[in-house]
């Protein structure tokens, strides 16, 4: 007997891609009365030709999938680090997604215990654990803030997007402002620039450490603040959360509208009632429902008629509410409608897509029961789709079909904005740039633009849907092709921009050629950081992105100030600066020396004209 066992072990030394003994199966030896998977097989010469096998309840020893680890005997394969394998049926595994693009900061730590990163949990670790919750943008599970900390946050957010609808709204009432539209342009660009900014630095790159913080790559430091840290868990837990995030919107959106009549109502009694004069442009504030009763008394005076003051209170009070909302729905609905959609459009656009997107795996990583060697079989060849949001819910089934049934009709109405905006103002284009109360509720939309590029807007939300909809389809791992496709629409839009520049103010077309380089040389860093170079060039390579990129910042603050700074300057408000009004202005406040070098600034950045450009002009 013992030169038979000498024998199978020669044997399986020796043997190419084959081991066999005493009738045990492929890629297996037996131990005693029973076969068992061998740990490698050996080739003719000695090296190891192909290491790793395991077998399944019942079945024959298969090879160790990729991204497992397989010790051979009856020990199941477990992941890699960087990699994840249902602990039920690890006969398949795969990469973490989003994981950060390296083992060392991936949700999944691999091992016989299938171990996730601190906090996580789930399919992929991509669920949040108890006390742990994701930060928006990011892949990282941190520690929850406390409740009253979250409510804060969550105050100051909302009143922050409210404030900046009602600025987006105000912004245009004055005529004069209209005609110097340069200060809400740089703001306009800015905004536009963070929004491809962040989807680039949330993409699945190895950002070095200089971008790292900007990358969400790394987990937490801090306490997070999320939705996810409200909800008990629960299986429906990630839908609720991801609702939860359409809820600062829309109170966004009633908040507005609610100060917008209330507002417009308080305006229209001071001018129909107590007889005070609007401001210019503050008229169009008015509702028409209470300048009509006003008619109706001016038409009996006090005084007269035995008309007394109090009767005009109680007319004044009889003008109704209804008829008041009817006003206001008719004028200011409208723009407060149009705006506050304009406004948080990019945000809501990346959570209504994120809603479809889905990814494609093998039915295995779903098994819950130890999987045999027919279960294994019966579901390889089948797949299922889950939710990229939250890799442990299944798509199109079950709650989350319930939600995409939910958010059907407006999920078309904010991806398909861009042509709505398009269509509308094609149908209207003869009241482009000359009615008035058209352009109250919509100028904002083309009066930035020249006359021939009144669509201008529309192309740039179409450019940032384009951006949103590659990162929800190529996110993940196809890191490549995502950089590769965020590329090309940036190339696109510097040549259509470097062609047509349209914006009304050269100085802000400067402004936008200035933010699409910076953010094209930011697609072309995620792609050079893929390349298999010194940590040290990553780390400048970084370096030098993160400068581009603050950069950036400084330049539109730089800008933004010399808007400011000239049109508080133009002192016969005629939007022209001349040199005589930029010097009449800084000399008595600064002296003659430090005007002139003012004065240099201005010129260089062809922010004044000469007073016989103006003579000419004029």
């Amino acid at each position: 007997m013992r030169d038979v066992s000498v024998i199978c072990v020669v044997l399986l030394i020796c043997a190419v891609g084959r081991t066999k003994a005493l009738g045990c199966p492929e890629f297996s030896t037996s131990q005693g009365l029973k076969c068992q998977c061998v740990s490698a097989v050996y080739s003719q010469n000695g090296t190891i030709a192909q290491n790793g096998f395991y077998q399944l309840q019942r079945g024959p020893c298969r090879k160790c999938p990729v991204g497992a680890e397989c010790i051979g005997a009856d020990h199941l394969p477990y992941p890699k680090p960087g990699y994840w394998g249902s602990k039920a049926c690890p006969a398949t595994f795969a990469p973490c997604l989003r994981s950060g693009g390296s083992s060392g900061s991936s949700l999944c730590l691999g091992g016989p215990e299938f171990e996730c990163f601190r906090g996580h949990q789930g399919t992929f670790c991509h669920g949040c654990a108890q006390g742990y919750g994701r930060a928006d943008g990011s892949s990282w599970c941190g520690k929850c803030a406390k409740l009253w900390k979250q409510a804060g946050m969550w105050v100051v957010k909302l009143l922050y997007q409210t404030a900046l609808v009602l600025s987006i709204i105000f912004t245009e009432l004055a005529a004069e402002k209209r005609n110097k539209p340069e200060t809400t342009q740089l703001v306009k660009i800015l905004s536009h620039y963070m929004e491809i900014a962040s989807l680039i630095f949330a993409s699945n790159v190895s950002w070095p450490l200089a971008l790292k913080a900007f990358a969400g790559n790394l987990p937490p430091s801090g306490e997070v603040y999320s939705f996810d840290c409200w909800l008990n868990p629960s299986e429906h837990k990630a839908l609720y959360s991801w609702a939860l995030q359409l809820t600062i919107p829309l109170l966004t959106f009633i908040i507005v509208a609610l100060f917008m009549f209330c507002y417009s109502l308080s305006l229209t009694k001071k001018v129909f009632f107590l007889g005070k004069e609007p401001k210019k442009g503050s008229e169009l504030l008015l509702l028409e429902s209470l300048a009509e009763k006003k008619k109706h008394l001016s038409t009996t005076p006090l005084g007269t008629s035995g008309v007394s003051e109090h009767q005009h209170d109680e007319e004044y009070r009889g003008l109704g509410f209804f008829k008041s909302c009817r006003g206001f729905s008719q004028r200011l609905l409208p723009r407060v409608v149009i705006v506050s959609i304009y406004t948080l459009w990019p945000s809501m656009c990346k959570t209504m897509l994120t809603a479809f997107s889905c990814r494609q795996f093998p039915s295995t990583f779903l098994l819950t029961s130890a999987c045999d060697d027919t279960a294994l079989n019966a579901t390889m060849r089948e797949s299922v789709w889950l939710w990229n949001h939250n890799n442990n819910v299944a798509c199109f089934t079950g709650g989350h079909a319930v939600l995409l049934g939910s958010i059907m009709v407006p999920w078309v109405v904010v991806v398909a904005f861009p042509l709505l905006i398009y269509k509308h103002l094609r149908n209207h284009h003869a009241k482009l740039y000359v009615d008035n109360r058209f352009d109250y509720t919509f100028g904002f939309l083309y009066r930035d633009y020249e006359r021939k590029y009144w669509w201008w807007e529309a192309a740039i939300l179409a450019r940032t849907l384009s951006i949103v909809m590659a990162v929800c389809l190529f996110g993940g791992h196809r890191g490549e092709m995502l950089a590769l496709v965020i590329l090309l629409i940036i190339f696109v839009s510097a040549l259509a921009h470097e062609g047509c520049m349209p914006y009304v103010s050269d100085f802000v077309d400067r402004a936008e050629r200035v933010s699409l380089v910076v953010a094209f040389l930011l697609v072309m860093c995620t792609l050079w950081l893929r390349l298999d170079i010194p940590p040290s060039a990553k780390e400048a390579l970084g370096a030098v992105a993160l400068l581009c990129h603050l950069s950036l910042f400084l330049a539109i603050g730089l800008f933004y100030l010399f808007v400011v700074l000239r049109d508080v300057a133009d002192k016969d408000k005629d939007n022209v600066v001349t040199d005589e009004e930029i010097m009449d202005y800084f000399s008595p406040r600064i002296g003659p020396g430090m005007s002139r070098k003012i004065l240099t600034l201005f010129v260089l950045f062809r922010l004044v004209e000469t007073n016989k450009a103006k003579t000419k002009t004029s």
